[in-house]
Formats: C-alpha cells, structure tokens, sequence
C-alpha cells in the first residue's frame, strides 16, 4: 500500500485523501496538505504524535488513533515471587523469571522473536529507553555511534540472558504474531510476555471467567535500568492529498472528524485503540475508568515512533535476523550487532 500511494502520490494521481500508517507520513510531506486548521487544541496531543506530524509549523494529516507495547504479567505468580510488583529491570525480570520457571514449570517470560515486524518494534523501547537513536536527523544510520552501538549491544545481551536463563524457551524464535503469544499465556506457558494494548480485549473475550482475565495485569516494559521509560507507538492517519480547493475543504472536514474528542474516544473504543490525545483518557467514561487503559495513557507518555525513513525497513529486518541468531545460538551478541550495523551501513551507502 505504501508503495503504491507513493507511485501515484509521485504522479500527481494520489486520492484526494487516505490511510498513512503513522511512521509513512515523513515519506509523503511534500506530497501532503497541511491540516492543521482542523487540529483541535495541539497541546493536547501527546509529544511523540507532534513530534511526527508536525513539520515547518503544519501539522501534515491527523493521527486518529495509536498502540503501545506493554509488560504482561499474571499478578497471582507475581504476588507470590516478587511481593505483588512487576519487574521494572531486566536483572529483576531475570531473577522473578528463574522462581517462577523452577517452581511453576512454565516460562517466565516470552516476546517476539520470529521473522517479523513485532521483534523489532515490541523490543526497540529496550534500546530507545537508554538515550539511543537508529538515525540522524537527515535519515543516515547511527548504529555505529559509540553510545548507540552500545545500547544495541547491551539489548541483545539481555535477548541471550533470557535464553540462558531458561526464563525464555527457544522457541520464541519461531514467534510471528502476538496470537501465539496469548495463546502461551491463557495455556499457561508464561507468566509474563511484551505485547500490545489491543491485547488485554482478545484476552478478555477467549477466557471462560472474569476472574482469569483480571489475573492479567499490564506494567511498563522492563529496562536496563529503572528510572527510563520507552514504548513503540503506531497507529493510522488520515492525510490530504488534493489540491482541489473543493475537495481539500471537504477532505480535511472529513480528516477534522477523527481529531475531535468525542469521537475519537467512541472510533478508539469500538476498534481497541488508543487515543493519541490526552484529555480523551480523562474525559471518556471508557478510558478514565478502566485501570489498564489508564497504565496505557502513562506508558504514552514516553511512546515514540519508528522513524519514516527509507532505512528503517533495512534496520527492521536486519535486527529481526540478528535477534533469531542470538535467540538459537547462532551469534553472540556482539557478532550479531557487528554483522547487522555492517549490512545497514551497506544498504545505506548502496
């Protein structure tokens, strides 16, 4: 889809209007019609979601709805090995994982580790949390930078400490959507596993009982350290691409509907989204009184996007390669970040 809406959006035969996932919108801006005048209240929209749709002072289409990534855990095994608290480190998440594998006989921890999107994107908190960035602000790949190689390098440690902790089974790699990893859970496999927000709905509706789904709690993701926060946001845009006076007005009426509060918070609860404005946690009943949408409004807080760079698809599957190297014991850590900072650098100069 990207693909093609570049072709025609290059042609000058784009729609007048249409769905950009939120990393593309970088790749259309100077194909995009300003929106910002049906923007309600820009303070309102959460840092990560300006960052994005905002450039020379426009906003370039209206981010409609957003995701996070978020630590599940089963609160009654966490009750009874780590006093009730979620692990908020990886050396803690390590050593809970360990109880609970040795006495429960189930893993203690899964995540995304196939050949897919997820294990890239679920994870890249883990590396964004330490100060680290994929590229500069021309789209060139800073992988190579000291503090970043560094930050790479320390997330795949942990991918191998999980392993050879025995906390993670192997076969994570083989891992390709987040179905397989709620299927892990409600099996009792995992006590705990990185996800997505929608996820908590697909629990809430394959469980016989309410008491099972409220077992599952959601916290922050575990980082190298405790005081930093990092979550992967996505979510859909509607952008403008006219430049009919007529059908601009009407598309951007049309793009306007989404930014307002009240149906953003209806269009975000029939879908299981979440709202990429703050006051909509507070002023929809469904939000504000939900406790795990409302773990989701402060781990949005630190969300951030991938960046939409023609590089990013390179990065992506070069981390997915080198993830499943670490995971099987194929490569070290430090062999995998080489080999994947190298092949990037590569595809960039190329």
């Amino acid at each position: 889809m990207k693909t093609k809406l570049l072709q025609t959006a290059a042609k000058g035969s784009a729609p007048s209007m249409a769905q950009v996932d939120s990393f593309w919108v970088p790749n259309f801006s100077q194909h995009l019609q300003p929106v910002t005048d049906v923007i309600e209240d820009e303070d309102d929209w959460f840092p990560f979601v300006k960052e994005v749709m905002v450039n020379d002072g426009e906003w370039q289409a209206v981010w409609k709805n957003t995701d996070c990534r978020t630590l599940y855990y089963r609160q009654d095994l966490i009750d009874k090995y780590n006093d009730g608290n979620p692990p908020e480190t990886w050396d803690q998440l390590i050593t809970v994982g360990q109880d609970i594998k040795d006495n429960e006989g189930m893993a203690g921890y899964m995540y995304n580790g196939g050949k897919w999107e997820a294990t890239t994107f679920d994870n890249l908190a883990m590396y964004w949390a330490q100060g680290a960035d994929l590229v500069n602000d021309q789209g060139k790949p800073v992988l190579d930078e000291p503090s970043n190689k560094k930050a790479l390098l320390n997330v795949f440690e942990f991918f191998k400490r999980t392993i050879d902790s025995g906390v993670t089974p192997k076969r994570i790699a083989n891992i390709n959507d987040y179905a397989l990893l709620e299927q892990a859970a409600l099996n009792g496999e995992t006590a705990m596993f990185l996800g997505g927000n929608w996820q908590i709905s697909t629990i809430k509706e394959t469980v016989d009982s309410k008491e099972e789904w409220q077992q599952w709690k959601v916290a922050k993701i575990p980082q190298m350290s405790s005081n930093t926060a990092s979550t992967g946001t996505g979510g859909w845009t509607v952008g403008v691409f006219t430049q009919d006076d007529a059908e601009r007005t009407a598309a951007k009426e049309y793009a306007g509907q989404y930014s307002k509060k009240e149906n953003m918070a209806e269009f975000c609860k029939t879908g299981a989204y979440l709202p990429t404005r703050k006051s909509v946690f507070e002023s929809s009943s469904y939000f504000s009184e939900d406790p795990y949408q409302q773990v989701y409004q402060e781990l949005l807080k630190d969300g951030r996007a991938r960046p939409g760079v023609p590089i990013y698809l390179t990065i992506s599957s070069e981390w997915q390669i080198a993830a499943g190297k670490v995971i099987t014991g194929q490569a070290t850590p430090q062999k995998a970040v080489e080999t994947m900072i190298t092949n990037v650098n590569s595809e960039y100069g190329g």
